[in-house]
């Protein structure tokens, strides 16, 4: 996939630093909504691994739109206060020649939801590569305040 035209924005050092990339270059975070939006049940966080950027929608004018996917973004209040995404984060790993595979969190590796892992990879590892909630809730968090950005300008 050419993502040289996409928005972009550099991920935050330390995040997902345990991250192989031999597992796939891409990551999309598909992340549940609260319920101020109940019509809207999710929105997708997605982060290019190997250049560490997290990757915008092409084309959106709208804020949440380019970064979240999803006009109507709004996780639930208790995770905002305890700065974890306690939440069911389904979550695909694709590219670099490699199968998708889909897995999902929920306090931990909870479902291999798609494909398998790569030969010789833990859930374990897995989770604690991608999985963690404060993990997850810090690159929402750092979307969410960082959205006004248009992401095409040079860092």
């Amino acid at each position: 996939m050419d993502t040289s035209k996409f928005p972009k924005m550099k991920l935050p050092e330390g995040l997902f630093t345990n991250y192989k990339l031999a597992w796939g270059k891409f990551v999309d975070f598909n992340l549940e909504n609260g319920p101020s939006f109940p019509d809207t049940a999710g929105f997708i966080i997605s982060v290019d691994m190997e250049t560490r950027e997290i990757l915008g929608n092409k084309d959106k004018e709208d804020n949440n739109e380019r970064w979240f996917g999803e006009r109507d973004v709004a996780i639930y209040d208790h995770y905002v206060a305890s700065r974890k995404y306690d939440g069911i984060a389904y979550v695909s790993i694709y590219g670099n020649d490699t199968a998708t595979w889909d897995v999902e969190f929920h306090g931990g590796f909870d479902d291999l939801a798609g494909g398998e892992l790569p030969e010789g990879v833990t859930e374990d590892e897995v989770y604690e590569a991608i999985g963690k909630e404060a993990d997850i809730y810090q690159l929402y968090e750092f979307v969410w305040y960082n959205k006004e950005r248009s992401g095409f300008e040079e860092e």
